[in-house]
């Protein structure tokens, strides 16, 4: 997977991430992945909605947030 941040404070940053994907229900998908700086990053997609809900772990910090997804062409 390629993802790059559009806002905030790391916004350009970018990176390839070897991940895990299940189906969770009607074209809803979680998906996690081990990014280089230490961060696991655990979400749910819910293509339905346009919605993504996030979790992240970081030095044993957890912290959450949303988003909508964006098709891009």
């Amino acid at each position: 997977m390629h993802w790059e941040a559009i806002t905030g404070d790391e916004k350009g940053t970018q990176e390839k991430e070897t991940y895990f994907m299940e189906s969770v229900g009607d074209n809803k998908i979680f998906i996690s992945w081990g990014e280089a700086n230490g961060i696991g990053v655990s979400q749910i997609l819910d293509f339905n909605g346009g919605k993504v809900y996030n979790h992240l772990l970081q030095d044993r910090k957890l912290e959450n947030g949303h988003g909508t997804i964006r098709i891009l062409k």
